[in-house]
């Protein structure tokens, strides 16, 4: 989801980029619940959770890194 929602937020940067943080926010949220809906992930599932992936780990920290850059 955070690889999909940055690369949302690049195509569409000349547009959200004023008001980007809560643009990521919302996609990231619309994401996850759609993934959730499809029952293919437990949003209520804690970071770090025995199913984390290194891969997850991984995507959430460059999520928040990137965020950190939009600033």
């Amino acid at each position: 989801m955070a690889a999909e929602t940055l690369a949302r937020a690049q195509v569409r940067w000349g547009s959200v980029h004023d008001h980007s943080e809560a643009w990521v926010v919302t996609v990231a949220t619309r994401l996850a619940v759609r993934e959730a809906q499809r029952g293919r992930r437990r949003i209520d599932a804690p970071v770090g959770s025995a199913g984390d992936t290194t891969d997850d780990v991984a995507s959430r920290i460059d999520l928040a890194r990137a965020l950190r850059r939009l600033r």
